[in-house]
């Protein structure tokens, strides 16, 4: 897999971080992160790239370029290590965690309906894995172990949390009617979505020992290291497409603060009660679990007729994690 950064820079990225105050450095590491970030913000709102663009892009994103990423990081060599059982396991529990412990607060402090507070719940305990989680760790780790964990989210999101969470919440909705219907188009949902399946072809390619052409992996290399900073412009160009809505500051607020303090303690906690301790992966476990929530969160909410809440929620972290995420990775020493 082509790395996205040279040796050089990690290097020099870990002796600025040693010279400068561990938390002080991280937050200049990833600057270039909120600047690419805050390039797609203008330019779509300043209508450079019209805002009927970004839906295209963020699927180019998502089935083009983020899938030979995770394929790479399963099957191709340098990936030769497991994929950590106990990590996964640690990382499902603290989101399963914050998923409910966010949606009883919710439902029984805030007084959110039951189908609502499951919704917004999601926003609690289901990272922007590969739009945010990916890039930053990268950045501070290097790609080909944030790669490795990256393909472990993808298992714990795609086929627990996101159903979970929209079975529990149309089940509210329809009060239990149609539940082996939801169960099966939440099944269909997962297996349909191309970064799940990128890390099923990886491991049957990688078990079976498949060789990848050398042409072929290249190009996987070459789509892998453009994935970051697309995924990065398109998490600001669709943040400025969402309306902003602050009417229900107390609501975003405990979205926030479950998503970007709560679950990553969670997790936190889960991973160093896993037998082992807590060994790199683990660390990047809980950098990943306090990365803002899913990009999509806006477009979940609105069948249930919060998109806006959703949107200003998104809104609020991505701007909060550029302090948050810096103080996650001086905790963690990364």
């Amino acid at each position: 897999m082509a790395s996205a950064l040279s040796e050089e820079t990690l290097s020099a990225s870990r002796r600025l971080l040693r010279g400068r105050g561990i938390i002080l450095g991280t937050i200049w590491i990833t600057l270039p992160v909120y600047l690419l970030i805050g390039l797609g913000f203008l330019s779509v709102r300043t209508g450079y790239i019209g805002a009927g663009s970004v839906p295209g892009l963020s699927r180019f994103t998502l089935r083009v370029c983020l899938p030979p990423l995770i394929f790479a990081a399963v099957a191709l060599p340098g990936a030769e290590r497991p994929l950590e059982a106990g990590v996964g396991l640690a990382y499902l529990a603290g989101s399963l965690a914050a998923f409910a412990a966010g949606g009883v607060a919710l439902r029984a402090l805030l007084g959110v309906p039951a189908a609502r507070a499951w919704i917004l719940s999601l926003g609690c305990g289901v990272s922007n894995s590969g739009f945010m989680g990916f890039p930053i760790a990268a950045l501070l780790v290097g790609p080909d172990l944030a790669a490795r964990f990256f393909a472990i989210a993808v298992i714990v999101e795609n086929v627990v949390m996101l159903p979970l969470g929209l079975v529990a919440a149309d089940l509210c909705r329809s009060r239990g009617e149609g539940l082996q219907r939801l169960v099966r188009t939440a099944i269909g949902l997962a297996a349909r979505n191309p970064l799940l399946v990128s890390v099923l072809v990886g491991l049957a390619v990688r078990l079976g020992g498949v060789p990848v052409p050398g042409p072929a992996a290249e190009a996987i290399g070459m789509l892998a290291d453009v994935a970051p900073a697309v995924a990065l412009f398109v998490v600001g160009a669709t943040l400025a497409r969402y309306p902003v809505d602050r009417s229900d500051a107390s609501l975003s607020a405990t979205i926030l603060v479950a998503k970007l303090l709560v679950h990553p303690a969670l997790v936190l906690a889960a991973v160093t009660l896993t037998p082992g301790g807590m060994p790199d992966l683990g660390r990047i476990a809980v950098l990943f679990a306090a990365m803002p929530m899913i990009s999509i969160f806006p477009i979940l909410g609105e069948p249930f007729g919060i998109d806006r809440l959703c949107a200003t929620a998104l809104v609020a972290a991505v701007t909060v994690s550029f302090a948050t995420i810096a103080l996650w990775a001086g905790l963690l020493g990364i």
